[in-house]
C-alpha cells in the first residue's frame, strides 16, 4: 500500500513542479513520459469541461452522467504500478486544470478495494481537489 501511495504522490508532484510556462493541457499530456519507478503511465489526457464519459456509480449503479457533465476541465492520469513481480496495481490521478485548492483527496473504497471510483474522483475534482484512487491490485 505504501508503494502505491508513493507512485500517486510522484505523479502529483510531477504535475505541480513541472514547467510553469506550459499550458495546463501541454503539461498534462507531457506526463505520459514521466518516469516513476515501477510504474507505467498509460494515459495522460486533458479532459475538456463537461465531456468526461464515465461509469455509473459503483455498487448502486446510479447514473451519474449529470455529475460528469458538470465537471470542470481536468487532467486525467491513468497508471499501472508493479512494485513487485506479482503485483498489478491500477491507479488514477485527476488534477483540476484551474482552480486547484492546493489539497489532495485520496479516495478510499474499503474492503479489497477492487475498483477505482470515478464518481468520487469527480466529486473531488469538482470541489477543486487533486484526487487519486487505486484498486490496490485487487481488480474486480
Amino acid at each position: 500500500m505504501r508503494r502505491t501511495h508513493c507512485c500517486e504522490w510522484a505523479i502529483v508532484c510531477t504535475v505541480i513542479f513541472s514547467g510553469v510556462a506550459a499550458s495546463a493541457q501541454d503539461t498534462c499530456e507531457r506526463l505520459s513520459g514521466a518516469k516513476v519507478p515501477n510504474t507505467t503511465i498509460t494515459l495522460a489526457q486533458t479532459i475538456a469541461a463537461g465531456t468526461f464519459n464515465g461509469p455509473p456509480a459503483p455498487f448502486s449503479g446510479v447514473d451519474v452522467t449529470q455529475l460528469y457533465k458538470s465537471l470542470p476541465a481536468f487532467c486525467r492520469v491513468v497508471a499501472e504500478a508493479k512494485p513487485t513481480s506479482d503485483s498489478d496495481i491500477k491507479l488514477e490521478v485527476w488534477l483540476p486544470a484551474s482552480g486547484w485548492n492546493g489539497k489532495l483527496q485520496g479516495i478510499g473504497n474499503g474492503g479489497f478495494a477492487g475498483l477505482i471510483d470515478a464518481m468520487q474522483l469527480a466529486i473531488s475534482v469538482k470541489s477543486g481537489y487533486a484526487a487519486t484512487a487505486t484498486d490496490a491490485g485487487h481488480t474486480g
